[in-house]
């Protein structure tokens, strides 16, 4: 089993059929091999940092880092997310991991009811807004 990254041939700009192609992948999956558990792994094996300390900083990063293979960053057309109750807490890796994607357009499905927390709720909706109209 080998992990999806950004020079793999299935992600080919150069590929004519590249707005085909459907990748499904549950939002642990997602989280771990794509986001800041991933990236703390790729600095603590490439650059000697301790585990501790490159989890920490991967939670601060806005993007995962240019030379990170993992990344999906520009990757992804359209990201839907399904059941995305779970995704309400801004400090959670499957909601950096999102908003790392940065797709030109995101859905969000849930069919939990709407008496979440505001801050469920606006962590919801910043991972359908533009990381750079973040405030």
């Amino acid at each position: 089993m080998t992990t999806l990254n950004r020079t793999d041939s299935l992600l080919s700009n150069d590929d004519p059929l590249k707005c085909h192609v459907v990748i499904v992948m549950s939002k642990g999956t997602l989280a771990t091999r794509h986001g800041p558990r991933a990236v703390a792994n790729f600095a603590k094996k490439e650059a000697s940092v301790a585990l501790a300390v490159a989890k920490l900083l991967a939670k601060l990063l806005e993007f995962p880092p240019a030379d990170f293979p993992g990344s999906l960053r520009g990757q992804v057309g359209i990201c839907v997310v399904n059941k995305a109750y779970n995704i309400g807490n801004y400090d959670i890796d499957v909601w950096i991991a999102l908003r790392w994607l940065d797709p030109d357009f995101s859905v969000i499905l849930t069919a939990t009811p709407v008496p979440w927390s505001a801050e469920k709720l606006n962590a919801i909706l910043a991972v359908l807004q533009d990381p750079e109209l973040d405030c």
